[in-house]
């Protein structure tokens, strides 16, 4: 894909760097972009009060906004693109549509819709709106489907044929995921499988504020938890020593997570707890075990059986390459 002499102003929150991975490979295609974290600050009390306190630093996100209003003003671009809006109030939106009226306006939600209440307010100022969530999309006519894409280092993990882990996990403590996972390891632990399991949390005060709070984590000790995020390359080379990797999904989430397409790259066989992923190209049941997160069960004969390959067509399918191109074509 071409973008040689596109312009594209581009809005996407720090995640694990894969903000900047899409800017690179944007650059990569020839285009000129100009990016900005959609939120104003990584601050740990920030972006919780970007969530469960919007009032409280709406002061700061329009002194934020306004300041990129300034830098960007006089501009042309080719592309808007959105990616996760949680901070962008209706009036931001608004003002690029009125700044920028010849640009494309894309978003592009990586979470269900039940945990962005700002974006679902302003689904008709994009042009097109994508999702990976599939419930979503059915609801709305608004919003097209798009499942998440992999980086290469998951690719590369498909290369390692030494493994040091029968079943590895990597993943965010939130919501149940805690709760379920320490049910599967009881199963696994029963048939002697040797584990890695790296479940992050953000910092160790949001771990308290979580064993105070939240049922599901009572009794949680904090040798458990990880408290500093895992680059890719990191995350790839557990997958890459695991003989097969588990996949939790959120709560109200009828897609697939971007950790089940990154297991796919990786070429590993999974154990997931999302039931959707029997809706997907790559979906093989000597490959993929779908189990219950309240009454898992495992058997034997699928921890021990060897992954079958798929088409080199549907690998490439999930990449980041084919993910931009579905979005800008």
């Amino acid at each position: 894909m071409d973008l040689t002499n596109k312009r594209i102003l581009l809005f996407a929150p720090a995640f694990f760097n894969y903000e900047k991975r899409i800017v690179n490979r944007l650059l990569e295609m020839g285009a000129t972009v100009d990016f900005y974290d959609e939120r104003p600050s990584n601050n740990l009390f920030v972006k919780a009060a970007i969530r469960y306190f919007p009032l409280l630093v709406r002061p700061l996100v329009a002194k934020y906004y306004r300041n990129i209003a300034a830098e960007v003003g006089g501009r042309t671009y080719n592309y808007i693109l959105i990616i996760n809006m949680e901070t962008m109030r209706k009036i931001i939106t608004r003002r690029l549509r009125r700044g920028f009226p010849e640009a494309e306006m894309i978003l592009v939600l990586w979470d269900p819709l039940y945990y962005k209440p700002r974006a679902k307010q302003v689904l008709k100022r994009f042009d097109r709106v994508f999702s990976f969530d599939e419930g979503d999309c059915r609801q709305n006519r608004h919003i097209r489907f798009l499942p998440d894409f992999y980086l290469e280092e998951y690719a590369n993990a498909a290369r390692v044929k030494e493994y040091k882990y029968d079943v590895g996990f990597v993943g965010t403590a939130h919501t149940d995921r805690y709760r379920t996972l320490r049910k599967i390891k009881k199963v696994l632990e029963k048939d002697n499988m040797k584990l890695c399991v790296k479940l992050y949390f953000y910092s160790v005060f949001n771990y308290y504020l979580c064993r105070l709070f939240h049922w599901d984590f009572v009794g949680a000790k904090r040798k458990d938890f990880v408290f500093s995020p895992m680059t890719a390359a990191e995350i790839a080379d557990i997958y890459g020593s695991s003989r097969i990797v588990i996949d939790i999904e959120s709560p109200h989430q009828q897609g697939i997570t971007m950790r089940t397409i990154e297991i796919l790259a990786a070429r590993r066989k999974m154990i997931t707890t999302n039931a959707n992923v029997r809706n997907y190209d790559f979906y093989n049941e000597n490959n993929i075990l779908i189990i219950s997160k309240e009454n898992p069960i495992i058997p034997s004969a699928f921890l021990t059986s060897p992954y079958e390959e798929l088409s080199e067509e549907i690998y490439e399918k999930y990449s980041l390459n084919s993910w931009l191109k579905q979005i800008l074509m």
